[in-house]
């Protein structure tokens, strides 16, 4: 995953991480006045999980909201990039005035990593493409295990079936990133059924760097099925168009993750990884 973000454009530098934490706040003011948030608005402090978290900017911008009402929030953050989670560490440090949590682990098996419950599990940031439908499976039983049971699970994503298979139509060629700078482009380099991942070559044109990623082009609905087998109750909630926005889930199963530590043999016959 390092090596990854290394070749994709995604920029990280202080001044998108001040501009990304401010679009974030918006955001997080809206969400946090939806029902299930009613009781941990009143409490003088929660627990917060940012997963898959990168450089903490969804935990930060959510605990800024969290702080305009009076709740101040004890976060850990999880992401498989130590690189990024010296960065949240710094960051927290600037917007948050506190020390963070970090901890290197994958979505899909971080439950025992850990300090739980939580009374937020957060995905911010459109982070599930690189996410199979089993790993999500797996992702979603170790957040039901780690979430209180009145507690919320939050992600940030969009519709990829309706925003790209029909509003704009895959694209074997796609620019990723165009300037004077740098060119970076991806190629159709194959499809694994078994996994239900595209796999995309994705090529720095200037360094020559190259490297294979696997991506999940999720819909909504498909997300919100999966939650729904770990927790009692799957809500969305959409900001700006229908199809973009957070997926929330509340009342854990408690179904336990061990029970899907073997991956199926549809996941082990797979040429895919």
């Amino acid at each position: 995953m390092e090596r990854f973000y290394k070749v994709y454009p995604w920029s990280e530098d202080p001044e998108s991480a001040k501009r990304r934490i401010k679009n974030g706040l918006d955001l997080f003011r809206k969400a946090v006045e939806h029902e299930w948030f009613s009781h941990l608005v009143k409490r003088r402090k929660v627990k917060v999980l940012d997963l898959m978290g990168g450089t903490g900017i969804g935990a930060i911008a959510l605990a800024l909201a969290l702080k305009e009402m009076g709740v101040e929030s004890e976060i850990s953050i999880v992401d498989l990039r130590e690189s990024a989670l010296r960065m949240a560490e710094k960051y927290a440090e600037e917007y948050l005035g506190i020390t963070v949590e970090t901890v290197v682990a994958p979505a899909e098996d971080f439950a025992g990593t850990l300090s739980c419950p939580k009374d937020i599990i957060l995905i911010y940031g459109y982070s599930l493409p690189h996410l199979d439908p089993y790993r999500f499976v797996r992702a979603s039983a170790n957040m039901a295990a780690c979430l209180d049971y009145n507690g919320v699970v939050m992600i940030h994503e969009i519709d990829r079936i309706y925003n790209i298979f029909y509003l704009i139509g895959y694209k074997d060629v796609l620019v990723e990133k165009a300037s004077e700078d740098n060119l970076i482009v991806s190629y159709h380099s194959g499809y694994d059924n078994r996994l239900g991942m595209f796999k995309r070559l994705l090529v720095n044109q200037d360094t020559g760097e190259r490297i294979i990623g696997f991506m999940r082009f999720w819909d909504i609905a498909g997300l919100a099925g999966i939650l729904w087998s770990f927790f009692e109750d799957v809500d969305f909630l959409p900001f700006d168009r229908p199809s973009v926005g957070f997926l929330m889930a509340t009342r854990p199963r408690k179904i336990r993750p061990e029970e899907y530590s073997v991956m199926p043999r549809i996941v082990r016959n797979s040429d895919g990884r």
